[in-house]
């Protein structure tokens, strides 16, 4: 997902009061709302970030086959979401271990002539009973050709193989085309190597895109912790620099990631030497912990002296 649209922002009017009307179908981003007033700054975000991560292409190390077969083929009055079943079918294990080995993914089911033209190199397969004749010839293919001209694919099995192929035998794989009995990151690593790893701080999730002239790191702290370490990028002869997502300012980048709980930073590699950053002023610290006054409409207003709940 590359591009966030906000839709359906209620209407409230004056003597609807506070909370205000709400439509059942969106979020309530008006005035009513005390997000409201940081929403420019939000959407900006948005937009820079919308933009960048739909240049170029995506980056995927492993391709996930998501066992569709098997899914249709357990439907039931009530339970008929191949979306649903997949919650259930792919172990809860398999995406963390392939993000916390350094690796990005992309999901394939069914076979097509697009879907072959992704930037993955390897077919992980999870909790798939039956494997359709030609999704699995396809797979045979990847694994000695694959994806593109400079990467080439292992055939992973996470779990049992597949018992069926759409055809009365059982498929027949060779030994050496599918590895079973070990994590899903350490398999990855064992077919990737550490050369197209990207290594971070725990934690920090990545978007990974190329450009013809760059390659674009989106970065994220998924916790609510501060994340502070080096990190090391799959990239060689190329200047790094960062971007701050909410300024669009550019400096140079020393390759070590400093980010706030749930901050994001981009990371770009380029033949340009970005500019140092400036030192940071030192002002005189301002002391905010007394003299408050709380307002709210319709009402006297409270002074505190201190900030409270």
């Amino acid at each position: 997902m590359n591009q966030l649209v906000a839709h359906g922002w209620p209407y409230s009017p004056p003597e609807a009061g506070e909370p205000g009307w709400r439509f059942y179908a969106s979020a309530v981003f008006n005035n009513h709302n005390p997000w409201w007033i940081v929403m420019p700054d939000i959407t900006t975000y948005l937009q820079r970030m919308s933009w960048l991560l739909r240049q170029g292409k995506p980056v995927a190390d492993v391709a996930v086959y998501l066992p569709t077969a098997d899914a249709m083929a357990n439907f039931a009055l009530g339970r008929a979401s191949v979306n649903q079943a997949m919650e259930t079918m792919l172990p809860a294990t398999l995406l963390p271990a392939i993000l916390d080995a350094g690796y990005n993914f992309d999901f394939i089911g069914r076979w097509s002539h697009r879907q072959s033209r992704h930037h993955a190199s390897r077919a992980d397969r999870a909790g798939c009973r039956s494997h359709p004749a030609r999704d699995l010839a396809e797979d045979r293919r990847v694994g000695r050709e694959g994806w593109s001209r400079d990467l080439h694919g292992t055939h992973a099995v996470e779990g049992a193989r597949p018992e069926r192929s759409g055809r009365r035998r059982a498929d027949s794989i060779a030994v050496g085309e599918v590895q079973t009995g070990r994590s899903g990151g350490s398999r990855v690593r064992a077919a990737r190597g550490p050369a197209r790893r990207c290594d971070l701080p725990a934690g920090v999730g990545f978007v990974h895109r190329t450009l013809p002239f760059a390659e674009v790191y989106f970065l994220a702290n998924t916790t609510n912790q501060p994340v502070q370490g080096a990190a090391a990028f799959r990239v060689v002869g190329m200047e790094p620099s960062q971007w701050d997502p909410f300024t669009g300012k550019l400096t140079h980048a020393d390759l070590t990631v400093s980010l706030a709980p749930y901050e994001s930073r981009v990371f770009v590699f380029s033949k340009d030497k970005a500019p140092a950053a400036s030192p940071s002023s030192t002002g005189a610290t301002l002391d905010l912990s007394t003299g408050w006054t709380l307002t709210f409409p319709d009402a006297q207003p409270v002074k505190l002296d201190a900030l409270h709940s």
